[in-house]
């Protein structure tokens, strides 16, 4: 996998080298921009995810956007997901989250500040794995700014993990990079590295002390069919023992 994770790294900093505009499926780095007011976004995607132990995890993924002014909007996210491996196949519907996102500050065309809140939502079966049975709280601050030719969007974040009483809180911190280039009026290309470190640390079998801190990376494309239709493709992989081995991505996102 070392060599893929070269190949990825070469082609990261080929694409950071050209002139960006906005962040979008199949990143999962957000950008400062909202749904307009009164208008609806949908966002369709499945993903196809190989973990390290040969098993799969793959999700359908909807999320419905909403512009409530000319600054904010919210969004419902519903995921569908699948678990395979040697022994076990499950499906199931996934934890629903709840976002709300604030563009709070506008560098004209250079880009922006936005707060983003989301809220999970126990729709999950925990007992087959496909829900955590906890509330998870997630704030996010996104910085969208664009460096002469450049523009690229950074994202800090803190996830509060919904622990019953007397349990150890498994924050997380999330720091999310991404920039993409425009290739022409309908094809995108994009790039992004994600990661997300426990508050709280662990020991190996070794007794080490370690965070298990998952990092992962994306390439990704999009291709305006119309105004309103636009279809993206991705692969990823991931740079530790705690992240998944590699990612395909897909799907469509519709401007209502």
């Amino acid at each position: 996998m070392k060599k893929y994770q070269v190949l990825f790294l070469v082609a990261s900093l080929l694409i950071v080298h050209c002139s960006f505009c906005f962040a979008c499926r199949p990143l999962a780095t957000e950008d400062c921009g909202v749904a307009a007011k009164g208008t609806w976004t949908l966002e369709s995607g499945v993903t196809f995810l190989t973990n390290r132990d040969n098993s799969g995890t793959n999700t359908i993924d909807e999320c419905l956007h909403y512009g409530i002014w000319d600054h904010l909007e919210a969004a419902v996210e519903v995921p569908y997901l699948s678990f395979v491996s040697k022994d076990v196949s499950e499906s199931g519907l996934g934890d629903g989250l709840f976002h709300l996102k604030y563009n709070f500050l506008s560098f004209s065309d250079d880009g922006g500040m936005a707060l983003k809140l989301s809220y999970q939502i126990k729709s999950g079966d925990a007992d087959k794995g496909f829900g955590s049975n906890e509330n998870d709280l997630t704030t996010l601050l996104v910085l969208t700014k664009k460096f002469g030719d450049y523009t690229c969007h950074f994202n800090f974040g803190y996830l509060f993990d919904d622990e019953p009483n007397g349990a150890d809180m498994d924050d997380q911190i999330i720091y999310n990079i991404a920039a993409q280039r425009s290739l022409n009026d309908k094809i995108n290309v994009y790039t992004e590295m994600t990661s997300q470190i426990p508050t709280i640390v662990s020991e190996d079998e070794d007794n080490n002390v370690e965070r298990e801190s998952a990092i992962e990376g994306l390439l990704g494309m999009t291709y305006a069919i119309s105004d309103y239709l636009i279809w993206d493709a991705g692969i990823g992989c991931g740079f530790n023992k705690f992240s998944s081995d590699s990612k395909f991505t897909t799907g469509l996102t519709v401007n209502l």
